[in-house]
């Protein structure tokens, strides 16, 4: 079987630039990448129309995809910068977040973060990404990826960033999305392929930073800590203990009927 056939699907995100750059120069791949929203994403792997897509870490403890390729997520150790929540109100008077479409990790970690600390419902309400919009019909708004990065400057009493909060929670990272495999299985060689792309991409930051200068508002120099000091891309042991810590809490609150096990391709 020819696996440079298979379909990819990856986000367009500056996060995720830093495992798609080497897949973009690989002749033996790049035609195969497709772009779309995280939660479009899980829905293309899920209906069949990709083999691998970098889905939400959410969607696969819900049940989309078969196994995970192993040592790559994205993923936060702390402070992530491109997740946060906004509110004109205390944190504990929210009951209702309007979260960015696109998210599905970050929209459950937000419930769960919420509902974890003030033990009260917090009603999630898909919108696009407009702080101003998003306040008008809730009391607090989840941004994520560029959106989030390009409203730095907005004006809020109260702004929180998810990794934050997460890791003084458990003091582990937390992983928002992961490569993940639909039902057809991927030839060892296109597993390796995204697993050498990542530490590629990762040895090559100040290149992706240089290249993507200027994106939603960021210097050079404010890409390169945010890819290369806030954002992480592995998946070792405390990875999965962060998966399945938030997946516990999942069950807890009732976003998922059971803790899903990390299998790997």
């Amino acid at each position: 079987m020819d696996d440079t056939r298979l379909r990819i699907g990856a986000v367009s995100y500056l996060n995720a630039v830093p495992l798609t750059y080497a897949l973009r120069q690989a002749a033996r791949v790049r035609d195969e990448l497709t772009y779309a929203e995280p939660s479009t994403l899980a829905e293309q792997l899920r209906r069949g129309e990709i083999s691998v897509g970098l889905i939400p870490t959410m969607e696969y403890l819900a049940g989309t995809g078969e196994c995970v390729v192993p040592e790559v997520s994205i993923s936060s150790c702390g402070p992530a910068t491109s997740v946060k929540l906004f509110s004109n109100k205390p944190w504990d008077e929210v009951r209702i977040v309007a979260a960015h479409g696109a998210s599905r990790s970050s929209a459950a970690l937000a419930k769960v973060l919420l509902q974890e600390q003030y033990g009260h419902e917090v009603e999630l309400r898909r919108m696009a990404p407009d702080v101003d919009e998003m306040l008008r019909a809730a009391d607090a708004a989840l941004l994520i990826g560029d959106p989030c990065l390009a409203a730095a400057d907005v004006q809020v009493a109260r702004t929180v960033d998810l990794g934050t909060l997460w890791h003084n929670l458990t003091g582990l990272p937390f992983v928002y999305a992961l490569w993940v495999v639909g039902k057809r299985a991927l030839a060892p060689s296109l597993t390796q392929a995204l697993v050498k792309a990542k530490w590629l991409g990762v040895l090559s930051i100040e290149a992706i930073a240089r290249q993507e200068a200027g994106r939603a508002g960021l210097t050079q120099a404010q890409i390169e800590r945010y890819l290369g000091v806030d954002l992480n891309y592995d998946l070792t042991p405390a990875h999965i203990d962060g998966i399945r810590t938030f997946a516990e809490l999942c069950v807890r609150h009732g976003l998922v009927e059971q803790v899903r096990e990390i299998r790997f391709a």
